[in-house]
C-alpha cells in the first residue's frame, strides 16, 4: 500500500468523523437524542482533530514552510466561513445583539469571553478553527 493510499484511508475516516459531527448537530437542533451520549458528536470531533493533526504533519513534514501552509489553509477555510457567517447573520439578524467589536471578532473568527467555545461566535462551529 502506497503512502497516498494510506493518506486517502485516513481522509475517509476523517470524512466519516465530520459527517458524524454534522448528523449530531442536526439531531441536537431537532432535539432528537437517540442513544444519548453514544451518538455524541464529541467523539467525531476528537477523531477528526487527531487525524487532522496527523495529516497536517504528514503533508508538511517535507516542506515545513508555515507561511505557505497558513495561506493555503486560510483560502480553504475562510471563504466558506464568510458565506456561512453572512447567511446566518441574514437568517438570525433580529435575534443577534451585535456590537462593532463582536462583528470584528466574528469576521476574524476570534472567540471571546471566559472560555473558547461555540457560544461566543455567531457561527458557533467556527470555534474549532482556533485549534
Amino acid at each position: 500500500m502506497s503512502n497516498q493510499n494510506k493518506l486517502d484511508s485516513l481522509q475517509y475516516i476523517r470524512a466519516f468523523a465530520a459527517i458524524w459531527v454534522l448528523i449530531t448537530h442536526v439531531l441536537q437542533h431537532l432535539n432528537i437524542k437517540p442513544w444519548g451520549y453514544l451518538l455524541s458528536g464529541q467523539y467525531g470531533v476528537d477523531v477528526f482533530f487527531i487525524l487532522s493533526g496527523f495529516i497536517i504533519y504528514l503533508t508538511t513534514k517535507a516542506d515545513s514552510n508555515w507561511k505557505v501552509f497558513t495561506v493555503k489553509r486560510l483560502f480553504r477555510i475562510y471563504p466558506v466561513y464568510i458565506v456561512a457567517l453572512l447567511l446566518y447573520g441574514i437568517y438570525s439578524y433580529d435575534s443577534l445583539q451585535l456590537t462593532s467589536i463582536s462583528v470584528i471578532k466574528n469576521i476574524l473568527m476570534c472567540p471571546w469571553g471566559n472560555t473558547i467555545g461555540y457560544r461566543s461566535l455567531i457561527v458557533g462551529q467556527a470555534w474549532s478553527t482556533c485549534y
